[in-house]
């Protein structure tokens, strides 16, 4: 779909009317993809364009973050249990010398 179709289709219905009479009543001199109305709409879906580049580079990153902060959750977690088993099977053998 072209741009101006594209922007003809997001006119609403009296938008539409308008254009049309303004097509049929200059007609060569009305050109469409010079209008206001449209360079307006044009430079907006550019800047949404832009904003949408932007934003997911930074939603890659935040991702990045996250798993690299679960990553580090996930070793402290189990360097934290490693000295207390070690607690405990040092009890266990204090209090049955017998065990391996």
């Amino acid at each position: 779909m072209t741009q101006t179709a594209a922007y003809i289709a997001q006119l609403t219905p009296m938008e539409q009317k308008i254009l049309n009479i303004a097509t049929s009543h200059l007609e060569t001199s009305f050109s469409l993809s010079k209008s206001i109305g449209f360079l307006e709409w044009q430079a907006e879906q550019h800047k949404q364009a832009q904003q949408h580049k932007q934003a997911q580079p930074q939603a890659e990153q935040k991702e990045h973050k996250q798993a690299q902060a679960e990553q580090k959750e996930q070793a402290n977690a189990s360097a934290s249990e490693a000295p207390r088993k070690k607690i405990k099977i040092f009890i266990k053998k204090k209090l049955n010398p017998a065990l391996p």
